[in-house]
C-alpha cells in the first residue's frame, strides 16, 4: 500500500497530467466537497491516483471485478484513515465518495464487454449510500462530472485498448523511475540563466476562509516583519490571500531560516483549512510567483521538498495560532 503523497509528489502529478481528462474530473468532484470538509484531507491529484488504481484493477482483473467493488468502500476508508487517523469520519466519507463518483463517471461513459450496467450501478450506489448528503448535493456532483463526459469517453475508449496503465505512469512520475525501454528524463537547461524561473511567473494568489479577516493578516504581517522573516508592505502581503491574480503583489523573503521554511510556513497555513490553494495551482508555484530574495531575485526550487529549519518550527506554530485567533481577541 503506497504512502500518502507529499506536496512535491502532488506537484509532479499536476505538472505531468495537468489536463488529463481523469484529473479534470477529479478536480470537479473535489470542488463539490471542498468547502464542506472540516479539514482538507486530500488533493485532487490524490483522488486521481486512487481512481486510476481502481480502474486499473477493474481493467486487468475483470473476473473478480464485482467482488472487488463490493469491498471498495472499506478499502478506501481504511486507507484514508491510516493516512489521517484524526480526520472527522464525515470527511473520510466525502473523500471516499468523491473517488467512487469519479470511477462511476468513467464506467458510465464506456460500454466495455465486462463493464456491465450492474457493475456501474454498484459503484455509484456505494458512493451514494455511504455519505450523509442531501439530494441537491448529490445531483451537483453528478452534474459537474457530466461536464467531463466527452473527455472521459475519448480517453477511456483508447485506454481500454492500450497496454499502458495510468496508475503505473502516475507512480513512475512521483518516484522519478526510468520509463520502460528508455532513459531517465532529465530537464534541459537550454542555456537559460539558472537564477531565473524556467516558466512564466505565476500571479495567482491564495484563497482564505471568511474567518481570516484583514485584522488577522495585518497582525500576521507585523509579526513576520518584526521577527525578520519578511520585508515589504502590508498591502502586498494581504493581497497574497486575495484569491485573485495579482502581478503587483511582491513580498521579500529575508531568508533567516532558508526558503524551505517559507514552504513549511504556508503548508501549515493550508493545513488549518483557513488558507486554500486554488484548484489547478500548487503551493510552490504561488510562492515563487510572489516572493523574492534580498537581492531582488525570484525564489525558485520551492518544490524540492527540502526539510525546514528545525529552529523555525516553534515560531511557525505561533504564527499559525495568530491566524486562528478569534476576531474579538485581535484587539486584546
Amino acid at each position: 500500500m503506497q504512502n500518502k503523497l507529499n506536496q512535491n509528489q502532488i506537484e509532479k502529478i499536476n505538472e505531468r497530467f495537468h489536463d488529463h481528462p481523469l484529473l479534470v474530473a477529479c478536480r470537479q468532484a473535489f470542488e463539490c466537497y471542498e468547502a464542506e470538509m472540516q479539514r482538507l484531507l486530500f488533493a485532487p491529484e490524490e483522488i486521481f491516483l486512487e481512481a486510476a488504481i481502481i480502474l486499473n484493477k477493474l481493467l486487468t482483473e475483470p473476473e473478480g471485478a464485482e467482488q472487488y467493488v463490493k469491498g471498495l468502500w472499506n478499502v478506501l476508508k481504511v486507507k484514508i484513515r491510516r493516512w489521517e487517523p484524526e480526520a472527522p469520519q464525515e470527511d473520510v466519507n466525502k473523500i471516499s465518495s468523491a473517488i467512487l463518483y469519479v470511477v462511476a463517471a468513467v464506467l458510465c461513459q464506456h460500454h466495455h464487454h465486462f463493464y456491465n450496467d450492474e457493475l456501474k450501478d454498484m459503484v455509484l450506489g456505494i458512493a451514494k449510500k455511504n455519505i450523509s448528503t442531501d439530494h441537491d448535493e448529490e445531483e451537483r456532483v453528478i452534474l459537474e462530472l457530466s461536464r467531463c463526459a466527452d473527455g472521459l469517453l475519448e480517453w477511456f475508449s483508447d485506454y481500454c485498448e492500450s497496454s499502458e496503465r495510468l496508475s503505473d505512469e502516475i507512480l513512475e512520475a512521483i518516484a522519478n523511475e526510468k520509463p520502460k525501454g528508455g532513459k531517465l528524463r532529465v530537464a534541459k537547461n537550454n542555456g537559460e540563466n539558472p537564477d531565473k524561473p524556467s516558466k512564466p511567473r505565476e500571479t495567482m494568489t491564495f484563497m482564505r476562509k471568511p474567518e481570516v479577516t484583514e485584522g488577522h493578516l495585518k497582525l500576521l504581517f507585523m509579526k513576520l516583519a518584526q521577527d525578520g522573516w519578511i520585508s515589504g508592505n502590508e498591502a502586498d502581503f494581504k493581497a497574497l490571500f486575495s484569491g485573485k491574480r495579482d502581478e503587483d503583489c511582491i513580498v521579500t523573503w529575508m531568508g533567516k531560516y532558508g526558503k524551505s521554511t517559507l514552504v513549511e510556513l504556508f503548508n501549515r497555513f493550508v493545513q488549518t483549512g483557513l488558507v486554500i490553494i486554488p484548484v489547478g495551482y500548487s503551493l510552490s508555484s504561488i510562492l515563487e510567483g510572489h516572493f523574492k530574495d534580498q537581492n531582488g531575485q525570484w525564489l525558485i526550487g520551492l518544490n524540492k521538498g527540502d526539510a525546514p529549519n528545525k529552529k523555525a518550527l516553534p515560531l511557525i506554530v505561533e504564527y499559525v495560532k495568530l491566524l486562528q485567533l478569534k476576531p474579538d481577541r485581535l484587539l486584546s
